[in-house]
Order: structure tokens, then sequence, then C-alpha cells
């Protein structure tokens, strides 16, 4: 009878340790878009299908692994990267975005430390809002598409060289317009190593006027109508913004000598997707699991202790009508 009641409480032990280390690995292949899905092996994260990421405002389901993933491979079609989806992943040194990226998030890979060097794709069009803020080690950003959108802040404190493609050069305008409004924290290069564009005193760029100084830069590209900021190419449909955006009025830089506390780029008229907010399902939350699980071990070591010691007393009993008789 004992040696039955052990062998039960043994296998009992058994698959509630099977079960546990699936809790563990809860989350896993869960999806991260409407169409995508995500895996772990090591320090590397796996994010696989098509389409958009969700937004991450609370953190992204991988959240629990932050400090040990040091590289990302998103797989050809997602098109876009969530918000906040590696914010202050310190850990992270290597990103690849495979060959259909379209736009990087807000916060997307803000204060991510040991980033180094990116390369994005001919179909990237724009960095999100504080995207690659504060990257202190980020040093390249390889691009071999059209000219993107830089939005507001997506790379305050982060000191790189961009470099576009030799067969596909950028306008030198664009280019100076956005080094004066970085005031030449970013500089541009060619993929064969050229400058385009050397700075001069401000005072001799008749297209940068001067304004008092701000807490705060703000930078507009503004080109005669002939000129247009942004070519798509002519099987990709052009967005048009409403006619009242172009009445805006032009918004002025600070001189070349004014260190401004924040800047703000917004850069070119593009389409832009609303990303769906990520919304986790019941099966990303193992905690009620777990607690159950751990209510059935303890009832069943229970149970096994009732029935030994229920064996102990009748074997007693037993005993004692032996001495009797």
């Amino acid at each position: 009878m004992k040696k039955t009641v052990l062998l039960l409480l043994c296998l009992l032990l058994f698959v509630s340790s099977a079960s546990a280390q699936d809790i563990l690995s809860e989350g896993m292949g869960m999806t991260c878009g409407s169409q995508l899905s995500w895996t772990l092996d090591g320090s590397t994260l796996y994010i696989s299908g098509t389409g958009e990421m969700y937004d991450f405002p609370g953190g992204a389901p991988w959240i629990g692994s932050k400090y040990s993933i040091t590289r990302v491979v998103l797989s050809d079609g997602i098109t876009y990267v969530g918000a906040y989806a590696f914010q202050d992943y310190d850990a992270l040194t290597s990103v690849e975005f495979g060959n259909s990226l379209v736009s990087i998030g807000k916060d997307a890979f803000s204060d991510c430390g040991s980033l180094s060097s990116i390369t994005l794709p001919t179909t990237f069009k724009k960095f999100g809002e504080n995207s690659f803020r504060s990257c202190p080690n980020l040093k390249e950003i390889h691009c071999s598409g059209n000219f993107p959108r830089f939005d507001e802040n997506c790379l305050w404190d982060t000191y790189a060289t961009i470099y576009y493609s030799a067969s596909n050069p950028w306008s030198v305008s664009l280019i100076e317009q956005l080094e004066n409004a970085f005031h030449n924290r970013i500089e541009f290069r060619s993929s064969d190593g050229t400058d385009p564009y050397v700075p001069t005193q401000a005072t001799e760029a008749p297209t940068v006027p001067t304004m008092p100084e701000t807490t705060q830069e703000t930078f507009w590209v503004t080109e005669a109508t002939t000129v247009p900021v942004y070519t798509e190419p002519t099987t990709i449909p052009v967005y048009t913004e409403p006619a009242t955006v172009a009445t805006l009025p032009v918004q002025t830089l600070p001189p070349a000598t004014t260190q401004p506390t924040q800047e703000t780029i917004l850069f070119g008229n593009q389409y832009q997707q609303q990303p769906q907010p990520y919304q986790p399902g019941p099966a990303t939350d193992g905690s009620s699991i777990f607690g159950l699980l751990i209510v059935l071990i303890v009832l069943t070591i229970l149970a096994t202790a009732a029935l030994l010691f229920r064996a102990a007393g009748q074997s007693k009993r037993k005993k004692k009508r032996k001495y009797r008789r």
C-alpha cells in the first residue's frame, strides 16, 4: 500500500514539473501583430509573419527577456516595428529588419545603449518620433532607398552618420536643411564615402532665416512647387495632404551657433497607417494557471499524507488485535 502511494506521488510530481516547464515557456509563438508571431532562441528574438507589429505602451510580450536579448531578426514581409517594442533594451546589439520595412514606431529603439549600426531596406520611409533617441553608440545608419521622413526627436542625443546609396543619391538641398536642423550632430555621406554638402555660415544660407533663441527647434522641408519634397515610385500612389496643410506658415530655424535643449524634426508628407494597439489575450497570463497548479500539488501531497496516516493506523490496529488473540 505504501509503495503504491509513493509511486502515485512521484508520478504526480513529475507531471506537475512538466506543466511548470510549459508555463515558463508560455507566450512563445504568441501573436505580436494580427499576422505576426515571435519565438526566443537563446538571446535571439525571431519575429515572423507579414504586416504591422502592434504598439506596446505597456511593454512587449517578450519583456521578460529584456536584459538578455542581444539580437532581433525580423522576417521579410514585416512592414512596421511597433512603438516601445524595444525601448531601453540595453543588451541589444544587432537588428535585422528584413526587406519590407516601411516605418519604425515611437520610441521603438530609444535608449538602446549597445546598438552601434543598423541597415534599412529600400522600402523604408519613416523614422518615428523618438525612434532612436539616446542611442549613444549608434554611429552608422545605412539607407538604400529614397529620402525618408524624420519625425520629432527621432535621433535626439544620438550622433550618427547616415549613409545613402551612391546609385540612388539624395537631394543636396534636403541634406543641407537636415544638417542645419541637427546642428551638424547628424552627418550624411554617400555610400562611396563622398560628402555632398559642406556646412557654411548661417548668414550665407538665404534659405535658412534666423529667429530668436528658443528651447525647441522645428524643421519643415519647404521647396518650390516645381521641386517635390519626395517622389514616390510611379507604381505606388502618393499620399496628398488636404489643401489646408499647404497654407501652414513656414517655420524658421535658429542660427547654427544656438544649442537647443530639444529638437523637433518633421519631414515630408507621407501616408501613415495607424497601427493596432497590442491587446494581450488571456493565454499570455500564466499567473492563474501557475497558482492552480501549486494548489493541485499541495492538495495531492495532503491527500497522500492522509492516506499514509490512515494506512499506518490500520496497521497498528491489526497488530493490537493479533496481540489480544
